[in-house]
């Protein structure tokens, strides 16, 4: 996922990040996939096909109607009103993540790789929190899952394996 929307990582203290720019954070390489180690292809391909997937995913978040305000002062209802607009860009890092991780099973650094993937996994399960904090108008429960989901390390896994898109903001 590739980061995008709102200027800079989040809108929310961590959707926004996420929604706007986390997106790069949680799609990820190709991580366990179906593919035996003899189907395993260049790391490089996997990188660009995820990348490819990634593109497309900020290609959506891109039409999406960024709510106005700031994640920060937000108020409780404020947070209400985005919540479909964090939901949905948490549904598209999923989209990333899962896609990105079916991008195939590289010869080199698959296990670095493997970690990249769960920990995307983990920062959309964080977005998800952080999209039902805001839906419920909770801003303590909305700050701390956006704090959780900026120091997701999944952005810089994905940079150190070659990622362009995918998971860099």
């Amino acid at each position: 996922m590739s980061s995008r929307g709102i200027k800079g990582r989040r809108i929310g203290a961590g959707v926004t990040l996420a929604a706007l720019g986390l997106v790069a954070v949680g799609c990820g390489g190709g991580g366990e996939s179906s593919a035996t180690q003899a189907e395993a292809v260049p790391l490089a391909r996997v990188v660009a096909k995820a990348d490819a997937i990634c593109v497309e995913g900020n290609r959506r978040m891109s039409k999406l109607q960024v709510p106005p305000f700031d994640p920060a002062r937000a108020t409780p209802a404020q947070l209400r009103v985005a919540a479909p607009y964090l939901r949905e860009v948490t549904a598209i890092v999923a989209d990333e993540v899962e896609g990105a991780a079916a991008a195939g099973t590289p010869d080199e650094k698959a296990a670095e790789l493997a970690t990249a993937i769960e920990d995307s996994r983990r920062l959309v399960d964080t977005m998800r929190q952080e999209a039902s904090a805001a839906a419920a108008g909770d801003r303590e429960a909305f700050r701390k899952a956006g704090k959780e989901a900026e120091s997701s390390p999944s952005g810089r896994e994905l940079a150190a394996l070659g990622f362009k898109v995918c998971g860099q903001t």
